[in-house]
């Protein structure tokens, strides 16, 4: 059977675009770091932790933006402003101040439920920048872990807290980083003053210890990162 297939003749038609120039596109803008492509084509298929990895070459990028996020809610919370999208050009700021801190919480991960939130790294690599990095990774590693701990110990009250009250009851969102990140931060607080901790009550103790050790530091963040505090 023969079929005859039409053939479409091509038109021409004037299309209307827009041509932008004289954007930096070399991380050399007025936040030093940030290429043109990490603000724009950021729909679902492109998130900031691929954005991190694909641009700038970061090592578990979804880890790291999300420990980021933790960090600067911290910050936030430390000079009570309300915290902005998570984007490229805020994690990148985070890291500049952050670096060591993260490095040092990153390599340890949660493989149970309760014990998987960044938040938990989050707070603690918040903690290491005004405390011990030695002292606050060997305290994350037995939280992770369950190991060298008993009843007393900071690390054992914390972990007990957590697998107890996994982060999908504690309602979500900011409800959830608010608590976790709480308990997270007195039980820091606790195991480098070497105190013993029977149970955990959440408190902003272990927070105001913290932060107010690195209000600069904070605030020299958040100022980076385009807050006004």
């Amino acid at each position: 059977m023969k079929i005859n297939v039409e053939k479409i003749t091509p038109q021409k038609a004037t299309a209307m675009m827009m041509v932008t120039r004289g954007i930096p596109s070399d991380g050399q803008s007025v936040k030093a770091g940030v290429h043109t492509i990490d603000m724009i084509d950021r729909g679902r298929v492109r998130g900031v932790g691929q954005q991190l990895h694909l641009r700038h070459g970061i090592k578990n990028a979804n880890k790291i933006a999300a420990i980021c996020r933790a960090i600067l809610m911290c910050a936030c919370d430390t000079h009570r402003i309300k915290v902005g999208k998570n984007d490229v050009g805020a994690c990148l700021r985070v890291l500049e101040y952050y670096k060591d801190e993260i490095n040092a919480v990153s390599q340890f991960k949660g493989e149970i439920p309760g014990l998987r939130s960044s938040v938990i790294p989050g707070a603690v690599a918040f903690a290491m920048r005004a405390g011990s990095i030695k002292v606050l990774s060997e305290f994350l590693s037995r939280v992770m872990t369950g190991e060298g701990i008993g009843r007393g110990n900071p690390a054992f009250a914390l972990r007990h807290y957590l697998l107890t009250n996994a982060p999908g009851s504690m309602g979500g969102g900011s409800t959830a980083f608010s608590t976790i990140s709480r308990v997270t931060l007195v039980a820091a607080m606790r195991t480098e003053l070497k105190e013993e901790m029977k149970g955990v009550k959440i408190s902003e103790i272990g927070f105001q210890y913290y932060a107010q050790k690195q209000a600069t530091v904070t605030g020299k963040l958040l100022i980076s990162a385009g807050y006004r505090v």
